[in-house]
């Protein structure tokens, strides 16, 4: 940041005219190259849009009904009218992308060979996203392969399973209809090496689909992490690795190479104020999770690539998966993993920067009635601030985008008082047709009543119950009054995923004298 801590003009000396009319032009330059400096830019994050996959077998404009499209396109020009947004970053899932599937070639590309029908989907579905987001104004968009983009997790032997003999497809279709230009076929990011670095992992599997570009005064670094480990199902339940077939999260070998000669040229040049990375999966555990698989990245905070984002002073790590909020970091690091959610739209972050900050807010539809694709009311449910302009890295954060804190309970259920279901949001919880619903089902009971957690996992995780009284008798104050048809449950999954060992306290006392299941978790499908 330049600072002008004087400018003096003195009209009442006896100066010639071109002399003031200079000190005038040049103080104007001053204040104007000062004004630009410091004027702030932003742009949008929607992790997990998934709303595309239509595009996959119907490209449009150009089809006799182009309705969707249209529906999309105006919801997108109301974001843009309200949020603006030089650029969009999708960390991730943009689609169902089974397109592997037999009968789904039978049924919309008939006579294709399923490779050819995953290439061709691919096209369709990407040259369409790129349509769209270009006729809205978003002319920019940077979009990382998730799960969904190479056929939805997970991956068996390749001979045997459909999926994994496509991956070459899902990928190729994915670079070309986005990251080529359609008169040359040439890669559009071909100029924006940093410094003596590639723009991408030339000779790698990742060859486009990892990139790196550069926007105004932010270094982004888009990258593939589903890494494929060998042709055997790779899964190490004692460490906490793979799970998912024979891909697995993770940046290795020459990819990693690349990554960190990236960030070491990024570093030489000062005119990059910040660097933001984004993945598909979450790194650091524990976070929220909404109705996913809940795929995660090998090894954590230890890995070899989180280390590297450590090492070479990333700011931000954006990751999407799990369809729900959380902010975390490391003791050792400022570096913050961000994962964040943008259902059909109704969700997604705005990040604002300038040379001395980040400032990023979650924004949510406000309802109270859910219409995907419409020119919705918002509201900001979030706040995260990333300042350095004392020189170190000062870190501010409330609401959905509140840093977790790890050292304190994730659920607390007090048994206090019981909540109207209605009364604050659980996201994802019933939504296709209520922001905040009245009831909910739950086990077949409809319950219109919940506890609040008051763990740092917050309200994502309040338990809808039914037929549990509050008593007095607790440890301290009430306590939740059980009997057979008792219902408690939480929507949200984990925090149960990636390894991760979780403690349980559960103070209880009981007349029952035969076997009972105190807690249950299973997946909400």
């Amino acid at each position: 940041m330049r600072f002008i801590k004087k400018i003096d003009i003195n009209f009442g000396e006896s100066l010639p005219l071109r002399i003031v009319f200079a000190r005038i032009i040049v103080t104007l330059l001053l204040l104007s190259t000062a004004a630009t400096e410091e004027t702030p830019w932003n742009f949008l994050v929607m992790s997990d849009w998934h709303g595309a996959e239509l595009y996959s077998h119907k490209p449009v404009p150009g089809q006799p009904d182009d309705t969707f499209f249209q529906l999309q396109k105006d919801a997108l020009e109301h974001i843009r009218d309200l949020y603006g947004g030089d650029l969009i970053m999708i960390p991730g899932d943009t689609n169902r992308g089974r397109w592997h599937r037999q009968e789904w070639v039978n049924e919309h590309f008939p006579g294709d060979s399923i490779q050819d029908a995953v290439y061709n989907a691919g096209i369709n579905c990407y040259g369409t996203i790129k349509n769209l987001f270009s006729s809205a104004g978003y002319e920019k968009l940077l979009v990382s392969i998730g799960d969904h983009e190479l056929g939805d997790n997970k991956w068996g032997p390749h001979g045997a399973d459909t999926k994994t003999d496509s991956l070459t497809q899902f990928r190729d279709s994915f670079v070309h209809a986005l990251y080529k230009d359609p008169n040359t076929a040439e890669y559009i990011f071909i100029n924006d090496g940093i410094g003596n670095a590639h723009p991408t992992p030339y000779g790698t599997d990742y060859e486009y689909t990892s990139f790196s570009h550069r926007h105004k005064n932010v270094l982004f670094i888009t990258v593939d992490v589903f890494h494929e480990v060998s042709n055997y199902d790779y899964f190490d339940r004692s460490n906490g690795l793979g799970g998912e077939g024979i891909i697995t999260g993770d940046v290795t070998g020459l990819h990693l190479e690349w990554f960190e000669e990236v960030l070491i040229e990024a570093r030489k040049d000062s005119s990059i104020n910040h660097i933001i990375v984004q993945a598909h999966l979450p790194i650091l555990q524990p976070v929220r999770t909404v109705h996913s698989s809940g795929m995660f990245f090998d090894r954590a905070e230890h890995s070899p690539f989180w280390e590297t984002m450590v090492e070479y002073g990333v700011d931000i790590y954006l990751a999407g998966e799990v369809h729900a909020h959380t902010v975390s970091k490391t003791k050792n690091s400022p570096l913050l993993q961000v994962v964040s959610r943008s259902q059909r739209m109704s969700n997604f972050l705005t990040v604002t920067v300038t040379e001395d900050y980040l400032q990023l807010d979650a924004i949510n539809e406000i309802g109270p009635e859910r219409d995907f694709y419409s020119k919705s009311e918002f509201e900001n449910i979030g706040s995260l601030r990333i300042d350095k302009s004392s020189g170190t890295t000062n870190i501010s954060s409330s609401g959905e985008l509140k840093l977790l804190d790890v050292s304190k309970p994730l659920l607390h259920f007090d048994f206090e008082k019981l909540h109207s279901v209605n009364e604050r949001q659980i996201l994802g919880l019933s939504t296709k047709a209520m922001v905040r619903p009245n009831d909910v089902t739950l086990r077949d009971m409809v319950v219109d009543t919940v506890i609040w957690n008051k763990g740092t996992f917050s309200k994502q995780y309040d338990a809808p119950v039914g037929k549990v009284g509050i008593v007095e008798g607790g440890i301290s104050g009430n306590a939740g009054y059980f009997y057979s048809p008792s219902q408690m449950g939480v929507y949200s999954f984990g925090p149960n995923l990636g390894g991760s060992v979780i403690s349980y306290i559960i103070w209880f006392p009981t007349s029952e004298k035969k076997e009972m299941i105190l807690s249950h978790y299973g997946q909400s499908w």
